[in-house]
């Protein structure tokens, strides 16, 4: 068996709060370490639901929804708001998703969803900060988007009031995020666009739109902007982890096959002894165990089929055998 690279074994396992936004889950501009919650279960359809609310609860799922929007510390709620998410930018807090008439969402129409996923835009017309991943969420297709809504309108609304978002320095000044979407809002952007396999299309959707592993493999720039010439090639999150490379570089998962790495996005671990950890366990315990195995293939057959890239910034220091980084992740 082909030895696992410190640097995948131990960045891989590190990454998935991250991955998961500027104002829907955390860390996209740093949101800072948190231990290990234990994973609640979301509650259960009925049987006989009809078949899009079985989709519409799966996307939920795999998009790690309940990572941000359910305050897991403390005991809250399915959906109806997360802790705080202190970022560089001030301390902000995931919403009430559930149909409450007030205090969620109860009240928005399906074109008020479909804006505020796909552009990023409340029904109020107030933009929402990059914590939340619309960035991504802006590749999904309008009926996955519908799908999620429809499942979320027939939860069991909870009455949780909003707390306000402590924006600081220049996320205070509103008028900046309408010229910060233009600049980074590009649903149309895709790293395989020339591909025609329907499982490599399946899998570009799942990894750049649904799961948005960029939000986190991928290097930022100084607005906060996801550097697509970089795309998945680590990146060291605001908790101080490594990030990844998910190109199929020796610095990255070339290692790997893509059994063994389907295998891991579901479990977080795997029988070569890597082991999730830190935000990629959070990852596994809230989405990635929901992955089916035929959606865990096709990320992994997505990620095995993008151009080898080395990591953005060279290792300091590497060990006696090749591919291995001592100083990632420490």
């Amino acid at each position: 068996m082909t030895a696992v690279p410190c640097r995948f074994r131990r960045g891989l396992a590190r990454s998935a709060r991250a991955a998961t936004h500027w104002l829907c889950a955390a860390v996209v501009l740093g949101a800072t370490g948190l231990p290990a919650v234990q994973a609640s279960e979301p509650p259960t359809l009925p049987p006989g639901a009809a078949t899009e609310l079985q989709h519409g609860r799966y996307l939920t799922l795999i998009a790690g929804c309940h990572a941000c929007h359910t305050d897991h510390a403390g005991g809250g709620a399915y959906l109806a708001g997360g802790a705080a998410i202190q970022t560089p930018f001030g301390e902000f807090f995931p919403p009430n998703i559930t149909p409450d008439q007030d205090t969620g969402i109860g009240g928005w129409s399906d074109e008020d969803f479909l804006r505020a996923m796909q552009h990023g835009i409340a029904p109020d017309g107030r933009r929402y900060f990059p914590v939340f991943p619309y960035t991504s969420y802006s590749r999904m297709t309008n009926a996955d988007v519908l799908a999620i809504k429809h499942y979320l309108d027939q939860l069991t609304p909870v009455r949780q009031p909003r707390q306000a978002q402590q924006p600081q320095g220049l996320a205070r000044l509103d008028s900046l995020l309408p010229v910060w979407q233009q600049l980074y809002l590009k649903p149309e952007w895709t790293a395989l666009s020339a591909t025609t396999e329907a499982d490599l299309q399946r899998g570009a959707y799942l990894v750049e739109a649904v799961s948005h592993c960029g939000e986190c493999h991928s290097r930022r720039d100084a607005l906060g902007g996801t550097r697509q010439r970089l795309w998945l090639r680590g990146a060291r999150l605001p908790s101080g982890h490594w990030a990844t490379n998910l190109t199929p570089h020796a610095d990255g998962i070339a290692a790997w096959d893509v059994d063994e790495l389907a295998d891991y996005l579901r479990r977080g671990r795997s029988d070569m002894g890597a082991k999730a950890r830190y935000e990629m366990r959070e990852f596994v315990d809230h989405a990635g165990r929901y992955l089916s195995e035929a959606d865990s293939i096709a990320i992994a057959r997505y990620l095995m089929a993008l151009p080898a890239a080395p990591d953005h910034e060279p290792c300091r220091w590497r060990g006696p055998r090749p591919g291995r980084c001592v100083t990632r992740g420490q």
